[in-house]
């Protein structure tokens, strides 16, 4: 036996034969030549998925095992930690930090429960790991991991919104850079914003006629549409009126509707100066004879652009259309020319005539400055004769 060493003490009992001295007792000790075994080591602890596959469908379960060697006469606490992108007691049912083996038992199972919630989520994983203690030691794997399975779906994206353009104010001026407007807007939700491509095209220069514009617009979270603001440059150039196209420009994150551009006109504020208007008779004499005509010139100064009606009246002692064939009372000189002529075509009669003048006469307007004096004559030689004696 393994006792240790052990005492044997003899103590002096009294008796009225005599009296007891001191020492009265005295002690011999038996060495002990026995040694106890060495404590048997601990047990060695593991873990396993032994069904790795949760499911949130059925709640049907995933399972890890915890298992340990050597004497399983009494019962074993382990310890562990839980991780993994799933939550313990949201994403399955709460688990604790430990699990025991029962005595007589080498291994103990830890269920893992999932919650069938709403949440999109994909699979989740849930981590087991052993935890160090001074009862057992951990041996390798260490760690298991069990993955639950989402059976929900996103429901379908919504359909993008559509995005329309219009000019909210069409009409903007050079003159007190009075702005124009377009405003680009939304159907559909309007949680987030959302940026509006765009490009500008018509006669008007970008950065030129009106403050420069970029290529896009965003509409707020919370509103439906945005204004794109024309503000024109008042320069001193000629121009007439100008426009300001825009155009929606495609984009994965909506659809462009109709309309899908807009136009706004800049009215010009500059003005050419007017022409001037002279008249003059290049071919001062007509004659009866050969129905010789004559010719007036009509000249402008200025541009030559575009066409310019210019308007007369007849004067002078020949009468339109006895004397001369009647005249339309306007001429137009054409686009690209400086002048234009008018023929003075006389019609040969048979009466007995002085030479007799025809005067052009222009008549003011507002399309045109008179230059000069503004009239000029053309004198129709007579051929006729009076009979003899006859004054």
């Amino acid at each position: 036996a393994v006792e240790g060493n052990e005492t044997v003490i003899l103590t002096l009992s009294a008796n009225p034969a005599y009296t007891v001295g001191s020492p009265n007792s005295a002690t011999v000790t038996i060495a002990d030549n026995d040694t106890a075994p060495p404590p048997p080591p601990p047990p060695t602890v593991t873990v396993t998925a032994t069904d790795a596959n949760a499911a949130e469908a059925g709640t049907e379960p995933g399972e890890f095992a915890v298992t340990r060697t050597g004497d399983t006469a009494a019962a074993l606490t382990v310890n562990y930690a839980l991780s993994g992108t799933a939550s313990n007691g949201t994403d399955y049912q709460q688990l604790g930090t430990s699990v025991t083996i029962p005595a007589g038992a080498a291994s103990a199972t830890i269920r893992v429960t999932p919650i069938d919630d709403t949440a999109v989520e994909e699979s989740e994983t849930v981590i087991l790991t052993l935890s160090a203690d001074a009862a057992y030691t951990v041996g390798s794997p260490n760690s298991a991991t069990v993955t639950i399975a989402d059976n929900d779906t996103a429901p379908p994206p919504p359909p993008p919104p559509t995005v329309t353009v219009s000019a909210t104010d069409a009409n903007a001026a050079e003159a007190g850079a009075e702005p124009g407007e377009f405003t680009v807007s939304r159907t559909g939700s309007t949680t987030a914003s959302l940026t509006a491509n765009y490009s500008l095209s018509g006669t008007a220069s970008n950065g030129t006629d009106y403050q420069q514009l970029g290529t896009s617009v965003t509409i707020p979270a919370g509103a439906s549409s945005a204004r794109i603001t024309v503000r024109p440059i008042d320069d001193t150039a000629i121009e007439g009126n100008e426009t300001v196209i825009l155009t929606l420009s495609a984009n994965p994150a909506y659809t462009v509707g109709s309309p899908n551009s807009a136009t706004v006109t800049i009215a010009d504020n500059d003005a050419a100066p007017l022409p001037t208007v002279t008249v003059r008779a290049s071919d001062a004499t007509a004659a009866e004879a050969g129905a010789e005509p004559g010719e007036f010139t009509i000249s402008r100064e200025g541009s030559t652009t575009a066409s310019l009606t210019v308007r007369y009246t007849m004067s002078g002692t020949a009468a339109s259309g006895s004397d001369y064939q009647a005249l339309p009372g306007s001429a137009a000189i054409p686009a690209g020319a400086s002048s234009v002529r008018i023929r003075v075509t006389p019609i040969d009669d048979a009466a007995v005539e002085p030479p007799e003048t025809v005067v052009l006469t222009l008549q003011a307007n507002a399309a045109y400055v008179i230059g000069g004096v503004g009239s000029a004559a053309v004198t129709i030689i007579d051929n006729d004769v009076g009979l003899p004696g006859l004054p």
